[in-house]
């Protein structure tokens, strides 16, 4: 299931990636596998899952 909130990517390298959360401003990190990796970009908005370890890419 995924969040009420959003991720906007700050920071991504090695398979890992930094977000800030909106509306509530929390920064997580999250594991992107290396299949999904070429579709990150920061700057960029996705949906996270509700433990907050999945981007929606």
């Amino acid at each position: 299931m995924m969040s009420d909130e959003l991720a906007e990517v700050e920071y991504f390298r090695y398979g890992v990636a930094q977000v800030n959360l909106i509306p509530s401003g929390r920064k997580v990190k999250v594991i992107i596998p290396d299949e999904k990796a070429d579709n990150i970009v920061v700057g960029g908005i996705y949906s996270i899952s509700d433990d907050y370890q999945t981007l929606d890419c």
